[in-house]
């Protein structure tokens, strides 16, 4: 039966059982798992791959490309060195599982993957982002 008045208003003001629920100040105030700072795995934001290039028709070399802020490095065996500003590629083409980069003023350097596959791809893709 449902009541209406002065009876329900004096209902809704009663105390709280103590022996019915849960106390709020049981709540745990964080998460049970700490959250890192950066949301992708680390592997997923790299810089850096190992891979072959040549430019041009000099020798091919072994290294690690870098892909830094203003420039792509290539560091490598010898005296493998080669430092390509972004703003110098004309283009990016993935083809034969090869990177053909075009410069502005030099011969164009061909880059081979020496890392997992997918990797000349999402190169790719960043240096497209990034130029």
């Amino acid at each position: 039966m449902l009541s209406v008045g002065a009876a329900q208003g004096q209902a809704i003001r009663a105390g709280t059982q103590p022996a019915c629920g849960f106390s709020a100040l049981l709540l745990r105030l964080g998460a049970d798992a700490v959250g890192g700072l950066d949301p992708d795995p680390s592997n997923m934001n790299r810089r850096t791959y190992a891979v072959w290039w040549q430019e041009g028709e000099r020798p091919r070399h072994a290294g690690k490309l870098e892909l830094g802020p203003l420039h792509l490095l290539l560091a490598g065996n010898g005296a493998g060195r080669l430092a390509v500003p972004l703003d110098e590629i004309v283009s990016v083409d993935y083809r034969r599982s090869e990177l053909l980069v075009v410069r502005r003023r030099g011969d164009p350097v061909r880059i081979g993957n020496l890392d997992g596959p997918g990797v000349l791809l999402e190169l790719s893709d960043a240096l497209a982002r990034a130029a």
